[in-house]
C-alpha cells in the first residue's frame, strides 16, 4: 500500500471529528473499531492555496462514517503579533505623533522630560493622570498597532498610578485604557512601588536558596564541593538586586547564615562545627580565605559600578536625572539620609570610588586638595605627612594653578620640597571641558565593582602559606584539608577537648601522645609507617620533627620537585581518613594500603612528564612515551590495549612485567576473559 501511494504522489489529508471511522457494530470485548475510510490528494492539490480539510461525521445507519471533503475554504488572513522593534526610530511619522499628542513629565524640576522606557518587549510609558493625556496615549498606542500590526495585552498590562491621585479618577482612567490598575509590579526583574521595600519583599531570594538546598542535599557532597556551590550560586543570587535596590540587611545576614550552616553541615543532616570563622572564609585566597565573598560585605562594592557609569556617562538618562536634581552632592560625597533610595544607592556607589580613582586635572574646579585623589594613588589626607588643612571648608586645585601653569611659591608656602616635586610632575590639560575621574589601576583586569571590593577588605600582610602552596596542585578535597590544618581547624582529639567535647586527647591508634596539629602531620606512627613505605620505593621523604620544619620543607620542594610535595600532602590526607574510620566504623587501612593510594591520588592529578623528580612512576604517563618506565621496587606493572570492532566484539592484549622490567606473563582473549585471566594471575602471584 505505500509503494502504491508513493507511486501515484498521493498524500493523507488532515481530519476532524471522530478517529474511528469504520465499527462492526457489537458490544462488550467483540467490538472493533477502526480507521479504514481516508481521503487522499497529490501533492499539486496539497500545495494550492485552499485549505483542504476532512470531516468525519457520525454513523447512522452504516458501518462506515461519512466523510466530507471541503476544497473551496481558502486560509483566512490572522494577524499574528510580532516581536518588538523600536517603531518610534522605525517610523518617522511616530516622532509628529508623539510629538503633538503626548506630554511628557518630569521628575524633578529641572530635570529632563521623560515619556516612556523600553527594554526588548518591557516597555513603562508615563503621563499625568488626567482623561485628555490618557485618550491621546490610547490614540498613539492606537497608531502604534496599526503600523506594525501588534496588539496591546491587556491582560498582562498594569497601571500604578501616584499617591496623590483619587479613587474616583483612577476608576475613570483604568475603565478608558481597559487596563487593571496595581500598587506595584515588577519591571526586569526589580519591584516599583510607591513604598520603601521591606523583608518580605525580598523573601524569594531565602525561599529560592532553600529550594537548591533541598534539590542538593548533603550526603554526597564533600566540604570542597559545597564551597563550589556556595561561591558560584547562592551567593550570586542576591548580586542583582542589591546592584539596584536597597537590599534590607537581614536578608543578606541570613544568607550568609544559611550558607554557613550549609557548608559545615554533617551527611546526616544536623548541625556541624563551625571550625572556621566565616570572615576568615570570606577573605581572598593568597590571605588564607576561601574567597567567598559575604552578601552584607560585597553590596557597596557592587554600587560602584552604577556610580562609575553616571560619571563617565555624561549623556544617559541615569546622569541627567539626578545631575539635575542633587547636582554636585554625589561627588561630595553627602550623608544625609533624607534622599530617595536611588540616591542613596549612587551615593554609597560614590564613598566606594573614592580609594579606587584619581582625578584629571584641567582647571581643578572639581578637585579638593586634601579629600581627594589627584597624586598617585591616595589623597593628601591619607599620607603620612604634617600636611594639615588650614581651612575647614573645601580648598580646591584651581587656588593652586595660576594662567594654566602651577602657582610654585604657594605651593612651597604649603607643601614640602617631595611633596611639591611630584606636583610639578602633573600635567594640567589645556583643554575647555572639566576635570574627571580616571581608575588608578586601569590594566589590573579587575572590574570597578572588584578594584571597589578590594579597597574595602584591604587585608594586614599576614603569613600564609598560599603563595607557594598552589604549586603543590592538590585536588579540591586534599586541599580543603590542608587549608583547615593551615587554619589549626581540623577536629583532633586536642582540639575537641579544647572545645569542652572529649576528657582525654591521646592519640586513639596508640601513639602514647596527645593528638593535636602537629602529630597528625608529623609524629604519628601510622603517618611514618607509611612514609617509610615511601620511601623504600624511591620516593625521598624526610621525617620531621615539628609543625615548622614540616611547612619549610614543603615549601622549598613545592618550587623543584612539587610531585614529592604533593605524594606527602596525599599520604597525610589518607591517613587522617584511615584514622576517621577507625574511630567511626572500628577498622582501619594498612600502610601498605594508604602509601599505594597515596600514589594513585598523585598519579591522577599530576602530570608526570612536567616534573624532573628522578623517581619512578607506577602508571603510565600521561603522555604517550617511545620508553617503557619500569614501577617501584616490588611492583608489577600491566601495559593493557584494546581493539573493538564494527561488530561490538571487543578483545584485550597485556603484559605483565616486575620492578626490573622481566617478562612475567601476558594474555590476549576477548574481554571479559582477560579481565579473569589479570584476575587469576595477581591472586597467584600476592
Amino acid at each position: 500500500m505505500k509503494n502504491c501511494l508513493i507511486e501515484n504522489d498521493l498524500h493523507e489529508v488532515g481530519f476532524i471529528g471522530p478517529k474511528y471511522t469504520w465499527c462492526n457494530k457489537k458490544s462488550g470485548g467483540a467490538r472493533i473499531l477502526e480507521r479504514l475510510d481516508r481521503c487522499f490528494v497529490n501533492s499539486k492539490a496539497l500545495s494550492s492555496s485552499h485549505r483542504l480539510v476532512t470531516r468525519h461525521l457520525a454513523r447512522i445507519a452504516s458501518k462506515h462514517c461519512p466523510i466530507i471533503l471541503n476544497i473551496l475554504d481558502s486560509f483566512p488572513r490572522i494577524k499574528r503579533n510580532i516581536k518588538f522593534e523600536d517603531c518610534w526610530v522605525s517610523y518617522k511619522a511616530s516622532f509628529a505623533v508623539v510629538k503633538k499628542e503626548w506630554n511628557s513629565i518630569k521628575i524633578n524640576t529641572n530635570g529632563p522630560k521623560i515619556s516612556h522606557l523600553l527594554f526588548a518587549d518591557d516597555v513603562v510609558i508615563f503621563y499625568k493622570a488626567n482623561k485628555n493625556a490618557i485618550k491621546k496615549v490610547k490614540k498613539i498606542l492606537y497608531k502604534f498597532c496599526n503600523w506594525t500590526g501588534q496588539r496591546v495585552n491587556n491582560s498582562k498590562s498594569s497601571m500604578l498610578f501616584g499617591k496623590h491621585v483619587d479613587r474616583r479618577k483612577k476608576k475613570s482612567i483604568a475603565k478608558i485604557m481597559n487596563i487593571k490598575t496595581v500598587k506595584e509590579f515588577n519591571y526586569l526583574g526589580i519591584k516599583m512601588a510607591l513604598r520603601r521595600l521591606s523583608y518580605d519583599d525580598f523573601q524569594f531570594i531565602i525561599d529560592k536558596t532553600l529550594k537548591l538546598l533541598n534539590i542538593w542535599g548533603s550526603k554526597i557532597l564533600s566540604v570542597a564541593g559545597k564551597i563550589t556551590l556556595v561561591k558560584s550560586v547562592l551567593l550570586a543570587l542576591p548580586t542583582y538586586y542589591g546592584t539596584h535596590l536597597l537590599v534590607p540587611k537581614k536578608i543578606l545576614d541570613d544568607l550568609d547564615k544559611i550558607c554557613r550552616d550549609f557548608i559545615w553541615r554533617k551527611s546526616d543532616g544536623t548541625s556541624g562545627i563551625h571550625y572556621v570563622s566565616w570572615e576568615d572564609m570570606c577573605k581572598p585566597v593568597n590571605k588564607g580565605g576561601r574567597e567567598l565573598f559575604s552578601c552584607a560585605a560585597k553590596k557597596k562594592a557592587l554600587r560602584s559600578r552604577m556610580s562609575w557609569r553616571y560619571f563617565k556617562n555624561k549623556d544617559s538618562l541615569l546622569h541627567e536625572v539626578f545631575a539635575a536634581k542633587y547636582g554636585e552632592k554625589l561627588k561630595m560625597g553627602s550623608n544625609r539620609i533624607n534622599y530617595s533610595p536611588s540616591w542613596k544607592l549612587l551615593n554609597e556607589g560614590c564613598n566606594m570610588l573614592k580609594p579606587i580613582v584619581r582625578w584629571t586635572l584641567v582647571n581643578g574646579e572639581d578637585v579638593d586638595v586634601f579629600k581627594h585623589t589627584w597624586i598617585l594613588d591616595k589623597s593628601i589626607n591619607r599620607w603620612p605627612t604634617f600636611v594639615v588643612p588650614h581651612k575647614e571648608e573645601a580648598f580646591y586645585v584651581k587656588e593652586l594653578i595660576h594662567n594654566g601653569t602651577w602657582n610654585v611659591p604657594k605651593l612651597f608656602y604649603m607643601f614640602g620640597t617631595d611633596l611639591v616635586s611630584l606636583i610639578l610632575q602633573l600635567k594640567i590639560d589645556q583643554g575647555s571641558g572639566k576635570d574627571e575621574m580616571e581608575l588608578v589601576q586601569q590594566k589590573s583586569g579587575l572590574t570597578v565593582a572588584g578594584m571597589a571590593f578590594n579597597a574595602l577588605n584591604h587585608h594586614n600582610s599576614e603569613l600564609y602559606h598560599w603563595n607557594w602552596f598552589k604549586n603543590i596542585k592538590l585536588n579540591a578535597r586534599v586541599k580543603f584539608f590542608w587549608w583547615k590544618i593551615f587554619k589549626n581547624a581540623i577536629p583532633t582529639f586536642k582540639y575537641l577537648q579544647q572545645r569542652r567535647l572529649r576528657d582525654n586527647a591521646d592519640c586513639p591508634r596508640g601513639c602514647s601522645a596527645i593528638e593535636d596539629q602537629e602529630h597528625v602531620l608529623c609524629t604519628c606512627l601510622k603517618l611514618k609507617e607509611v612514609i617509610n613505605l615511601l620511601n623504600h620505593w624511591g620516593f625521598c621523604i624526610p621525617k620531621f620533627q615539628d609543625y615548622e620544619d614540616c611547612t619549610k620543607w614543603l615549601e622549598m620542594i613545592s618550587r623543584k620537585r612539587g610531585l614529592v610535595a604533593n605524594l606527602y600532602c596525599n599520604a597525610v590526607f589518607l591517613s587522617w581518613k584511615s584514622r576517621n574510620k577507625k574511630i567511626h566504623e572500628g577498622t582501619e587501612e594498612s600502610s601498605t594500603f594508604i602509601a599505594s593510594n597515596a600514589i594513585c591520588y598523585t598519579s591522577i592529578h599530576n602530570n608526570f612528564s612536567h616534573f624532573s623528580s628522578g623517581n619512578w612512576d607506577v602508571n603510565q604517563s600521561k603522555r604517550l612515551s617511545n620508553s617503557w618506565k619500569p614501577p617501584p621496587p616490588e611492583w608489577l606493572k600491566v601495559n593493557v590495549d584494546a581493539s573493538l570492532l564494527t561488530s561490538y566484539k571487543a578483545a584485550l592484549e597485556g603484559v605483565f612485567r616486575d620492578c626490573k622490567g622481566r617478562f612475567l606473563y601476558a594474555l590476549e582473549s576477548n574481554v571479559f576473559i582477560g579481565i579473569l585471566q589479570i584476575w587469576s594471575f595477581l591472586q597467584f602471584t600476592l
